[in-house]
C-alpha cells in the first residue's frame, strides 16, 4: 500500500490539487527500493525506520521539514529510473485518492547529480523531458490528468533563468507554469528572481509563489506587485494587512492551502479552529486544500479535509474549494472550461459553486 493511499469510500469522488511537490511526495518503500537498487547502505533497513527520518509527523518547524529534504534527496538524485519511479508511484496515488486534476511541482536543479561529469544544462534539461515523459506514460495508465509546475529556488537566484527557458521548451509539454520556493525572504530588486518572474508575465508563463507561510503579508505583496503572481502559495499571513486581505478578496488571489504543512511547519501555531482558512472561507476567498508534501507529512487530501472539517469547514465549503482550484488552474481556457464542467457533473449545480463554466 502507497504512504498515501485510501482505504474507504471516499465522500469527495473528484478532487483537484494545484500544490503538491514531487520530491515531497516520494513513497518510503520506494527510497528503500532506490537505495538498494544503487547500493546505498542506509543505517534504516524498513519502512518504520526509515519513516523516522524522512516523515514529520508531529509540529517541529520548518527546519525539522528541511532535514528530513537534505537525507532523502541524496538517494534519487541523478538517478533516471528513480525519477520515472517516483512520478509513476504519484500518478497512481493520484488515481487511488480520486485526484481528478493536479499541478505538480518540483525544482529540477536539486535533482541533478552533484558528482556528475555530465554538463549540468543538458543535465537538467534531460530532469524534465524524463519527468514529462513519466507523467504522461502515467496520466494514460491511469486516465488521470497531471501537470508539471516547475520551481526556482530562492537560495539559488542563479538558476532561474534556466527554469524559466524549460517552462517555455515544455509549455506545451506538460509544464504549465513557475513557482518560486525556499526560505523566505524580501527580494532585492536587482535579483535575477524578479527578472525572470517579470519575463514570464510578459511571455505567458503562468506563475505562483510562495509566500506568507512563515514570512510576513510583505512578501504577499511582492509576490504580487513585483513577480506578477497569480497564485499565492500558502499565505497564511495575508491576514495581518488589511489592505492586502481585502486585495486578495476582490481581486480574486488564489490561495493554495495547505493544513498540514501549516502545523507541522508551525507556519501557523493555535488551534484548528482559529486557523486562517476558515477566515478565508467564510469570507469567500479564492482557495484551496493542498497536500504540499503528503509522504514527509504522512497525510493525503482526505485528511487535509478532514482538517478542514475540524477547523469549522462545511462539505459544501470544501467541495467549493475544488472549484476555486479549478477556476484557478493554469490549464488553457478551454480544458480549464472542461474540468469544471465535470466538477459539476459530479457535484452538481449548488448556487455556492455555481460558477460560470
Amino acid at each position: 500500500m502507497s504512504d498515501t493511499e485510501e482505504t474507504t469510500e471516499d465522500p469527495f469522488p473528484a478532487k483537484v490539487e494545484l500544490h503538491v511537490h514531487l520530491d515531497g511526495a516520494v513513497r518510503t518503500q520506494t527510497l528503500l527500493d532506490i537505495a538498494k537498487r544503487r547500493e546505498i547502505d542506509l543505517p534504516e533497513k524498513t519502512i518504520e525506520e526509515l519513516d523516522k527520518k524522512v516523515k514529520i509527523t508531529k509540529e517541529e518547524g520548518l527546519d525539522k521539514m528541511l532535514d528530513a529534504f537534505d537525507y532523502f534527496l541524496p538517494i534519487i538524485r541523478g538517478d533516471k529510473e528513480a525519477l520515472e519511479q517516483i512520478v509513476s508511484d504519484f500518478c497512481e496515488d493520484c488515481a487511488k485518492q480520486n485526484i481528478y486534476y493536479a499541478e505538480v511541482r518540483f525544482a529540477p536543479h536539486i535533482l541533478v547529480d552533484p558528482n556528475s561529469e555530465t554538463e549540468r544544462c543538458r543535465q537538467v534539461r534531460d530532469i524534465v523531458r524524463i519527468a514529462t515523459d513519466a507523467l504522461k506514460e502515467g496520466c494514460k495508465k491511469y486516465s488521470i490528468k497531471l501537470r508539471l509546475i516547475l520551481c526556482c529556488m530562492r537560495n539559488q537566484p542563479e538558476n532561474a533563468y534556466e527554469v524559466l527557458l524549460l517552462c517555455d521548451e515544455f509549455r506545451n509539454d506538460y509544464v504549465v507554469g513557475i513557482d518560486i520556493a525556499g526560505a523566505e525572504f524580501l527580494t532585492d530588486a536587482e535579483s535575477p528572481l524578479k527578472t525572470v518572474f517579470q519575463e514570464a508575465h510578459d511571455i505567458g508563463i503562468h506563475r505562483t509563489a510562495h509566500a506568507g507561510e512563515v514570512g510576513a503579508s510583505e512578501n504577499v505583496r511582492e509576490a504580487l506587485d513585483e513577480m506578477h503572481a497569480e497564485r499565492i502559495g500558502h499565505g497564511y499571513h495575508v491576514i495581518e494587512d488589511e489592505k492586502l486581505y481585502a486585495r486578495v478578496k476582490e481581486d480574486k488571489i488564489h490561495l493554495e492551502i495547505c493544513p498540514s504543512s501549516s502545523f507541522r511547519t508551525k507556519a501557523f501555531q493555535g488551534d484548528v479552529k482559529s486557523h486562517p482558512m476558515k477566515k478565508f472561507a467564510d469570507d469567500g476567498i479564492n482557495f484551496s486544500l493542498n497536500t504540499d508534501d503528503p509522504c514527509v507529512f504522512a497525510t493525503n487530501l482526505n485528511k487535509e479535509y478532514a482538517i478542514a472539517e475540524e477547523a469549522g469547514l462545511s462539505k459544501e465549503q470544501i467541495i467549493k474549494s475544488f472549484f476555486n482550484a479549478a477556476q484557478s488552474c493554469f490549464l488553457p481556457d478551454d480544458e480549464r472550461k472542461e474540468l469544471v464542467k465535470h466538477l459539476h457533473s459530479v457535484y452538481g449545480n449548488d448556487s455556492l459553486w455555481a460558477v460560470s463554466s
